[in-house]
């Protein structure tokens, strides 16, 4: 008996896989609504802040159960500013986790939050990018 140790190339096989995702959700209006009323700054806040425009850039992480983490600020204008808009986005608790073929999965977003300081008020303004 002889035994050959021949392999034969495998041929072309494609295999074809359907992912279904459902990303993470949140209600926009609520969102925007939590960030006005969370963001606004005092009095005190607005007398140590120079006149500006101020952008800070936010990444997270919605995981499975819609808790958010890894909240960073990508720039900081620095003013507290930066540590400010981490805690108010990190307070925030009503995320939908996003799906994948069925199965809850984490997520990652980006959050850019402006603030103008201007003699006197405050205004913010956030801009939500998937």
């Amino acid at each position: 008996m002889q035994v050959s140790s021949q392999s034969r190339p495998v041929e072309n096989i494609f295999y074809s896989c359907r992912v279904i995702e459902k990303d993470a959700q949140v209600d926009i209006k609520h969102w925007q609504a939590y960030l006005d009323q969370h963001l606004q700054l005092d009095s005190l806040a607005m007398d140590t802040i120079p006149r500006g425009i101020y952008n800070i850039t936010v990444v997270f992480l919605i995981d499975k159960k819609g808790c958010l983490t890894e909240v960073k600020a990508l720039n900081d204008p620095g003013y507290g500013l930066g540590n400010r808009v981490i805690k108010v986005i990190s307070g925030y608790e009503q995320w939908i986790p996003a799906e994948r073929n069925g199965r809850k999965v984490r997520a990652y977003r980006k959050q850019v939050v402006t603030i103008i300081a201007e003699k006197g008020e405050c205004k913010e303004s956030a801009e939500f990018i998937l």
